[in-house]
């Protein structure tokens, strides 16, 4: 035990490697801060948190300190409160407003800005400084992101996240003294996935959000609501905020075991999908083409007719959607019947990921756990497209840091928030790290060594890699190493694996390689033989995509097989738009049978949506509260945000759960059972055994704090009655939300912020006087984040790791089709933003294009082989389709692939993996 005496009060301090600054906001003593950042380390550039420390209790004078570069010890004895220090943070303050363009009333950050909130704090109110001010030109940085370099003040804070944390290479710190920019040598869009972070990590307003600005509302001024990211199955969490209708703006949640202080640019920007005017807004019935408007009871009764009349009745679930929504389909049509909307391929491979999160002892680690990897091997996935929340972990992790230096930490004479001792002892020092894939990808930069993905495929790579575990396990010597390079490679690859103390191995299902997959898991269940701290990651395209699957649901394929030999079938689609999956001309001809029906629920205007007899509108993930089931198997409540019916009672959406159980209820000619989502959560965990910790992983809706629900929107929330000043003079009564604790005002409990270790609860950040982001950090340092493991498993789906039952992977499956040199097959990639969002985004051309091609990639050998230019177009022919393609040459992919780009409105996915062949010139014909 450590005893420190900061204003003549005694502290005890447990933990000695946090710096004198951390401490003191945990304690909730307020010291001013702008370059010491939590995930940063401290700088002591700002020289703002400055203290007095005193040699004993017979110094009177004492001398100044910097909190954030000062080490906790035995007996030290600090002021916060003394005059000269105060005088010394106020001047110091001044000293950076002398050239900040004092243009708080037009800035973005206005009521959430730091250094607002650090100018009230010291108490530095009136200017004094009256000269001509120096000035810069601000820059065009891209789509995301606002550039207003006149309000900095040198913390260095950008430029420490972008170029040491995140890796990106295209910004930067130039200049001297007080003559500092920080910025790109020219304008352009900065490269890296997580640029929207320099919003959160400036403390002014020199990065503001540009996506905001085309609906800016101020701070206080939103109502807001924890989320959980939708777009791929890390699970992040975030902090969604609404004003009349429209999402404004999404904000990192703090959560210490996925995401922490950083969120990815798809998460962060990528909303503006749910502000679209052409959302589905009411029911709706398709009578010989002709659009008939219905009431939500005539739709219930339509509903039922249609399923009444039918002898078939499938029901299409969605990995995009909760386990709310999908179980309650599943209970509608019967286990049977329910289909997880997924292909064959991506259905087999999500059904043996979700077996190895029940079935196996491996360790699936989180994203924090991935930076303590000390060994890092990927097996066909790009990580920066399809989970980059978890590519800047595993930035943290190559470079890093943690295991290189627990001998120092360990002697206490180096700490974690010591950036400038780290970057000097690690220097240019990198773990292993290595990537198996079929093309290049940005983070082959990091790779300790590199193989010419020509040479080789992935899936032969893997089995030589298995071969020679398997041979270390029995005691055997390694294959022969020759000069073949392929060997070379793969033993440097085998050794850096069985000699790291932590190694991982990370693979996934949007290569649609199940091979790929099991082979994956063969090799982490061998290193784990003589290595139980071997950590496996496998990742899905979609957030939920592990509920599902963990639903038995069958695959679209056999899907389709049925209502091709079975008449008078329904098709109930709930928020999957089977357009993405199969071609048009296809399913254009299979909906187009008279005797079929289609039902779909969903919350966007999509193609399958157009098809339909019968059309619900659902709420979505903004509008509604659910739960999600990320890569690890946890369970993490997302929570709705506004009521639409409230600014516009012609909105008649209702949860996906909600009209199905609706519709099940009157089939039966009952009450429905199901009023809140309590009820739907509870007999989740009933009928499926591996899902029973989902009703305890958040509070349920009658959790209140001093007998009151938690605000949804801040204490200064303005305009409530001008707001509908043009409908009613009187203010409207507020929504109730009975599905969860959350009130829709700011009438309610403020005192929710310590309440729960995970966070769960915590809509917004704020603290007196802390008005920032910022005050999320305050926050977060003030909450026991150490979960004990009785704690942590309830947050994720019971296993029984008892029995052993996933087998290992033996032989090679021989595609009926051989690739040899007279076709290609087709292999992915992937975009960071997919343009199957901007489809119905209401973002600019300049959002909307980024990255977006339809180019497909091939080897340069094969232009003489199949007669092929660079840059020409070939055209591929599937069914009745035909999909004109963008020729581009490449030496990083092997010559019997062509890689299309998937996720988008051009390639349906069922094109994945499948052999083309050339018919005539520049003409390509699907081999079935």
């Amino acid at each position: 035990m450590i005893n420190i005496y900061i204003d003549n009060k005694k502290y005890i301090v447990d933990d000695k490697s946090k710096n004198l600054l951390q401490y003191c906001l945990e304690k909730d003593l307020d010291i001013p801060y702008f370059c010491w950042h939590p995930q940063l380390g401290s700088f002591g550039s700002c020289r703002q948190c400055a203290v007095k420390r005193y040699r004993d209790i017979n110094d009177s004078q004492g001398i100044i300190v910097m909190s954030c570069m000062t080490e906790i010890e035995d007996q030290l004895l600090i002021s916060i409160q003394d005059k000269e220090v105060t005088n010394f943070r106020k001047n110091i303050l001044e000293l950076m407003m002398t050239n900040h363009p004092h243009d708080c009333p037009v800035c973005s950050e206005g009521g959430n800005c730091h250094l607002q909130d650090m100018t009230v704090l010291t108490g530095h109110y009136k200017r004094r400084y009256f000269f001509k001010k120096r000035t810069y030109k601000s820059q065009y940085l891209g789509p995301f992101i606002n550039h207003e370099m006149n309000r900095c003040i040198s913390c260095y804070r950008c430029v420490r996240f972008y170029k040491d944390y995140a890796g990106g290479k295209d910004f930067n710190v130039y200049g001297s003294a007080n003559n500092l920019y920080f910025g790109r040598i020219t304008d352009g869009v900065l490269e890296s996935e997580h640029s929207g972070n320099l919003i959160e990590v400036c403390p002014t307003g020199v990065f503001t959000d540009k996506t905001q600005d085309n609906h800016y509302s101020r701070k206080w001024d939103m109502q807001y609501a924890p989320s959980v990211c939708q777009h791929c199955s890390v699970g992040c969490n975030i902090i969604i905020g609404e004003r009349s209708g429209k999402i404004r703006k999404v904000e990192n949640r703090f959560n210490e075991h996925i995401n922490n202080y950083f969120i990815c640019d798809v998460g962060r920007f990528n909303y503006d999908i749910s502000n679209t005017k052409n959302r589905p807004s009411y029911s709706k019935k398709i009578v010989n083409n002709e659009t008939i408007v219905l009431s939500e009871a005539e739709s219930l009764l339509e509903f039922i007719k249609i399923l009444k009349e039918s002898d078939n009745v499938i029901g299409i679930g969605s990995s995009r959607s909760s386990i709310e929504n999908n179980f309650a389909l599943q209970e509608l049509v019967g286990e049977k019947n329910f289909s997880s909307g997924m292909l064959r391929k991506e259905h087999e491979i999500t059904e043996f990921i979700a077996s190895v999160l029940k079935y196996s002892s491996i360790h699936i680690p989180s994203l924090k756990e991935v930076e303590e990897c000390d060994a890092i091997i990927i097996f066909g996935e790009d990580i920066l497209k399809t989970a980059p929340r978890l590519s800047l972990s595993i930035r943290q992790a190559v470079k890093h840091k943690n295991n290189r230096l627990s001998n120092y930490l360990y002697n206490q004479t180096i700490y974690s928030w010591q950036s400038s001792a780290i970057n000097n002892l690690i220097q240019n020092k990198q773990n292993p790290f290595f990537i198996i894939n079929y093309q290049d990808s940005e983070l082959d930069e990091l790779c300790s060594d590199k193989y010419s993905r020509s040479l080789i495929e992935p899936i032969k790579i893997m089995y030589k890699i298995k071969e020679q575990l398997i041979n270390k396990n029995q005691g055997n010597s390694y294959l022969k190493i020759d000069d073949n390079k392929i060997n070379n490679y793969v033993f440097k690859i085998v050794n850096a694996l069985i000699h790291a103390k932590k190694p991982l191995i990370i693979s996934g299902s949007n290569c649609l390689e199940k091979e790929m997959v099991q082979l994956a898991f063969d090799i982490s269940k061998l290193i784990q033989k003589f290595n139980n701290q071997v950590g496996l990651i496998l990742i899905t395209p979609n957030p939920n995509s592990i509920g599902v699957a963990l639903m038995n649901g069958i695959c679209l394929d056999n899907v389709l097989k049925f209502i091709k030999k079975k008449k008078n079938t329904t098709l109930i689609f709930m928020e999957n738009d089977i357009y993405q999956n199969y071609s048009h001309n296809f399913l254009n001809e299979l909906f187009n049978k008279k005797d079929n029906k289609i039902i779909v629920l969903d919350h966007n205007n999509t193609l399958t949506l157009k098809k339909a007899n019968l059309q619900l509108p659902t709420k979505n993930i903004f509008e509604s509260s659910g739960t999600f089931l990320n890569y690890e198997g946890r369970l993490q409540r997302f929570f709705q945000v506004y009521d639409p019916s409230f600014y516009n009672d012609h909105i008649k959406r209702l949860e996906s759960w909600r009209w199905l159980h609706n519709v099940k209820a009157k089939l039966l000619n009952k009450k429905p059972m199901w009023l809140i989502l309590d009820d739907v959560i509870n007999a989740c965990s009933i009928q499926i055994p591996c899902l029973k910790n989902i009703k305890n992983i958040t509070p349920n809706s009658l959790f209140r704090i001093f007998g009151q629900k938690l605000p949804r929107s801040p204490q200064r929330f303005s305009g409530r009655t001008s707001m509908y000043a043009n409908y009613d003079i009187h203010e409207h009564k507020q929504p109730e939300d009975r599905d969860t604790m959350f009130a829709f005002s700011m009438e309610g409990s403020s005192n929710n912020l310590l309440h729960n270790d995970s966070s769960t609860e915590i809509p917004f950040y704020w603290s007196a006087g802390w008005n920032s982001v910022q005050s999320g950090i305050k926050s977060n340092l003030q909450i026991p984040h150490q979960i004990n493991k009785n704690i942590r498993n309830t947050f994720f789906i019971s296993k029984n790791i008892n029995k052993e039952s996933i087998n290992f992977y033996e032989n090679v499956k021989k595609n009926k089709a051989n690739i040899n040199k007279q076709c290609l097959k087709i292999i992915p990639y992937y975009f960071l933003f997919t343009p199957q969002v901007f489809a119905f985004s209401n973002m600019d051309n300049s959002v909307k294009n980024k990255n977006i091609n339809i180019t497909g990639i091939i080897h340069s050998d094969n232009a003489s082989i199949f007669t092929i230019q660079e840059y020409s177009f070939i055209e591929i022919q599937h069914y009745n389709d035909r999909f004109k393609v963008f020729i581009k040459f490449s030496n990083n992919i092997h010559h019997k692939y062509i890689a299309l780009p998937f996720r988008t409105p051009y390639f349906p996915f069922v094109l994945l993996g499948k052999i083309i062949l050339p018919v005539e010139e520049g003409k390509w014909k699907v081999h079935y």
